[in-house]
């Protein structure tokens, strides 16, 4: 009854902790707030069900939010397209699983993944600069946000700016005493949605979410276009396989298990198949910077998480959830696994802008 108690606490609070995350990566990927949301339950659930990582939990991440913006603004005329890159990205991630290969990850120079989430980090920074101080997110990706600056800069909305600092205050200056009873993202949310809502309300909001089950999206079958999308399919795939592998790693620390990588690849493409089925956004295992307080004793725990509020699915933003720990010892800072400090950048520069960022689910985006 313990180990039931906390795998529905843990994964309620991850739930809530990871819904602001979720949004802003699906706004950052160039296809709107829900798919971002859709995306987190989709990978989250089948990638819980199917993966070989205990506690795992998986959803948007930055890597993927920023591959995704790519593939929408340079290798997709159509959502049906885009969503078709996703839908292959998770096929070549299951046969990289059924090839056996996942355990190779684990070679990989810590150099070069660092080098390369740090990078992640920045592009989503300067990406959010134009959210930050209250205008669109700017499209074409890092150019289109540089040249979008000047206007952002002259055209501040202040309340937009108040609301935003005062949530990345809080996410980062929040009591650690008080984490394990309230999360600094969940509490940077509560008091930056109140602050908006109450006072500082002239800014933009992402606007009503849409209920029930999204539309099925049928892929693009075309020769020529199957073709061409193998590439940035196969980019998709790799990254989303080494966000994932390399936060099995961390999972595995935590919980003093050791996590079947071939099984977690399969699992994955199997979430980012359904996820593109569903025109939703592309996943991965994400970096356990935001996971719950609550300890975590089995796999499918992560179930629980819904960023809908329910108990349907998994979600994102979050990494996998302590197993075995004390609430006490949940808390305790991720670089202790030795490669948590990678997400630092992206969650921090992805979680705020939630709060503010305009509203639209791509469907305009593509003509």
């Amino acid at each position: 009854m313990d180990n039931l108690r906390g795998d529905i606490f843990g994964g309620l609070t991850c739930t809530v902790v990871g819904l602001p995350v979720a949004l802003a990566f699906g706004v950052a990927s160039g296809l709107g707030p829900t798919a971002g949301m859709y995306g987190a339950i989709a990978v989250g659930f089948f990638a819980s069900v199917f993966g070989g990582t205990r506690s795992q939990i998986s959803g948007p991440t930055g890597p993927m939010a920023i591959a995704m913006a790519v593939i929408v603004t340079s290798h997709a005329n159509t959502l049906a397209e885009a969503f078709t890159i996703v839908m292959l990205a998770g096929f070549l991630q299951a046969a990289l699983g059924l090839a056996r290969i996942g355990r190779f990850v684990a070679y990989t120079p810590y150099s070069v993944i660092s080098g390369f989430m740090t990078g992640i980090g920045v592009i989503i920074m300067i990406v959010q600069i134009a959210p930050f101080l209250g205008s669109p997110v700017a499209v074409g990706g890092v150019i289109g946000a540089v040249n979008s600056l000047e206007n952002a800069v002259t055209n501040v909305n202040f309340h937009a700016l108040a609301v935003a600092a005062v949530t990345l205050v809080v996410g980062i200056l929040w009591p650690r005493p008080f984490r394990k009873i309230l999360p600094a993202p969940l509490a940077a949310m509560i008091v930056g949605c109140a602050l908006g809502i109450l006072w500082l309300n002239d800014l933009p909001i992402i606007g009503e979410v849409p209920t029930g089950l999204p539309d099925l999206q049928f892929p693009a079958f075309s020769v020529g276009f199957i073709l061409n999308a193998l590439q940035p399919a196969l980019v998709l795939a790799l990254l989303g396989s080494i966000d994932s592998l390399l936060t099995s790693l961390i999972a595995d620390s935590l919980t003093r298990t050791r996590h079947n990588p071939n099984r977690e690849l399969i699992g994955q493409g199997i979430g980012n198949m359904i996820a593109g089925a569903g025109r939703r956004t592309a996943g991965s295992g994400s970096d356990p910077g935001n996971r719950g307080e609550h300890p975590v004793r089995r796999q499918h725990a992560t179930v629980w998480r819904d960023p809908r509020g329910g108990a349907a699915g998994a979600g994102a933003g979050s990494g996998p959830v302590r197993g075995g720990d004390t609430p006490r010892s949940a808390g305790r800072n991720p670089d202790e696994g030795g490669l948590g400090h990678h997400g630092l950048a992206v969650r921090e520069a992805g979680t705020p802008t939630a709060a503010g960022a305009p509203a639209g689910d791509g469907d305009n985006l593509l003509r």
